[in-house]
């Protein structure tokens, strides 16, 4: 890999970009802290705050002396666009008391910084009105990669010192150094000028960083053989055992896609620019592209499953996901393909056509998926209902917390439409949907305690409780979260303690887990008991478990040593 070529920076004026950035970010947190505009509204909060990180860091790692206007036009069009998108998402997010948007906001990070990263490559090289060569993209990549890996290390290391500045003052007895350093409207500013000064002095040290990324090719030429190897062992392995092995996993075109998109990764890591010289030896380079001919096999394996699982359960966010990246990695395998369906050895000079054109389409997937265009949440709130209307799931089995919890204002818009739908047929649908809609920290305000009492299942049926026991459990658990996040409730009456009498154990359904506390009435009043859970498995349903196999208590194998006050247990 040869170093990109330095040209002179600007570097007073890089800094001015560094602490424009990071007072337009201090803005941008008070106005959510103090309540103004545009932290009133996320739809412009979004977008500014991907305008502010996306066009100063982009400037900072592409503006010379030579292409200052040529590159401000590209990184304004290319930041105003990521800001419409922004903003869009944003607004998916409303209103924000119903809506959970932790996973949006990721997933927007994630989209916009690939993005970014992709778009920049090609605005480098178009600025410096350079023909575009994937060797050049791919020595691109690495260097910004690595100047802002560095770059944000350098930031960290400037934070600790700051601290530990503020510490040793402490110490003697001085505190305004650490007050200071605690100050936002300070930290603001002085890390991103930290950032931008520990870019400009790496993009000045470009020759070390084309060494670090040096060594990285030499270990990806060792860690591709390696891989080629196990998918190549995979395969003659599987026709043994059946695909049923594979899906019964259930994460099985998971683990597939992952060892495409590693294999992938290492090839393009390995022959970034060698279409005359090879990485291997012949026999080496024709084993490494047996591996890649295999590929489409992969493909159809994983095509398999995810068309398995989406005709089961319907699309979701995830199955969206999967199919999107089953795609994108599906078209760079068979573009590999081709390549050696026509070339045979000299397959590698395939690969830069192939990856110039797969980095744009790569490049427009990662905007579209933050565009009305492809919006996964809408695709998968009209799948899901689609499925309730054709009767593949009952109203009853509806996953309610899917659309409330992942699917941002398309599930709560749907949520709106079918408790409209279902308010006289079924009112019990129309409640549940109520307590969800609401914010699920006061979710307690809405569910009552008459209303716990009966949606609570209790076993033994029949059984006659403590007339204070609902009443008891509901003022205990109801601002604790287990119980705002808790689709269902079961309370079984059991004696644990063999003294003839019953505890009572509550347990609280959620999603993804599930949490489980015993009270006990003794003369003093109800105790309660956190009991932790073991083996757990959330796809069983404990009703039907319980009428199969109704709760037992089971003596511990180990009794507990006591040795005076000290005690251990075999865990």
């Amino acid at each position: 890999m040869t170093p990109h070529t330095a040209a002179p920076l600007h570097k007073p004026l890089l800094l001015l970009i560094s602490l424009l950035q990071g007072l337009g970010l201090l803005v941008l947190h008070e106005s959510v802290e103090y309540s103004f505009w545009p932290g009133t509204s996320f739809g412009p909060l979004f977008g500014l705050i991907a305008f502010t990180l996306i066009a100063p860091t982009m400037l900072l790692l592409t503006l010379t002396r030579e292409n200052g206007g040529l590159s401000a036009k590209w990184i304004a069009s290319f930041s105003l666009l990521c800001a419409g998108l922004a903003y869009y998402v944003g607004v998916q997010a409303t209103p924000p008391d119903k809506v959970e948007s932790g996973a949006l906001i990721f997933t927007l990070v994630v989209t916009m910084g690939l993005a970014s990263f992709k778009a920049l490559m090609y605005i480098q090289q178009r600025a410096g009105r350079q023909h575009i060569t994937y060797g050049a993209l791919f020595t691109l990549s690495w260097q910004n990669f690595l100047v802002l890996a560095l770059g944000g290390l350098f930031t960290l290391v400037i934070f600790g010192l700051l601290k530990l500045w503020g510490g040793l003052f402490n110490i003697i007895g001085i505190d305004y150094f650490s007050d200071l350093f605690k100050q936002k409207w300070f930290l603001y500013p002085a890390l991103s000028l930290g950032l931008g000064f520990g870019i400009i002095l790496l993009r000045s040290q470009l020759a070390i960083i084309s060494t670090i990324a040096n060594i990285w090719h030499v270990l990806t030429k060792f860690l591709l053989v390696l891989l080629v190897f196990i998918s190549l062992l995979f395969l003659l392995f599987l026709p043994f055992e059946g695909l049923s092995a594979l899906w019964q996993t259930g994460k099985g075109s998971l683990l597939l896609l992952w060892l495409m998109a590693l294999i992938l990764f290492f090839i393009n890591s390995v022959y970034q620019n060698e279409e005359t010289n090879r990485a291997y030896p012949i026999w080496l380079h024709r084993f490494i592209y047996i591996g890649i001919a295999c590929l489409p096999i992969y493909s159809v394996i994983s095509f398999y499953g995810l068309s398995a699982r989406v005709g089961q359960y319907g699309l979701t966010l995830e199955r969206c996901w999967a199919w999107l990246i089953w795609g994108m990695l599906t078209l760079f395998a068979a573009g590999y393909c081709v390549g050696i369906i026509r070339k045979r050895d000299n397959w590698v000079a395939q690969l830069s056509k192939v990856n110039i054109g797969m980095g744009l389409v790569v490049l427009m997937v990662t905007l579209l998926v933050n565009s009305p265009l492809l919006d996964f949440r809408k695709i998968s709130v009209n799948s899901q209902l689609a499925r309730l209307d054709s009767g593949l799931v009952t109203i009853e089995e509806f996953d309610f917390h899917y659309f409330r919890n992942h699917l941002a204002r398309p599930g709560y818009l749907a949520l709106i439409d079918l408790k409209a739908r279902y308010a006289e047929s079924k009112p019990e649908v129309a409640q549940r949907i109520e307590e969800l809609m609401v914010n699920r920290w006061s979710r307690a305000s809405v569910i009552s305690g008459d209303r716990f009492a009966t949606r609570v299942e209790v076993y033994p049926q029949g059984y006659v409780l403590p007339a204070e026991l609902l009443d008891h459990i509901y003022s205990y658990h109801k601002d604790d979260w287990q119980f705002k996040n808790s689709q269902s409730e079961l309370l079984i009456a059991i004696d644990l303690n063999g003294d003839n009498s019953d505890e009572f154990v509550v347990i609280f359904n959620q999603k993804f887990s599930r949490y489980a506390f015993m009270h006990i009435k003794t003369d003093s009043g109800w105790q309660v008991q956190n009991l932790q859970a073991h083996n757990v498995d959330n796809k069983i349903d404990l009703l039907e478990a319980i009428k199969a196999n109704p709760p037992q208590a089971i003596e511990p194998k180990w009794k507990t040593l006591q040795i005076g006050e000290l005690k251990f247990q075999v865990q």
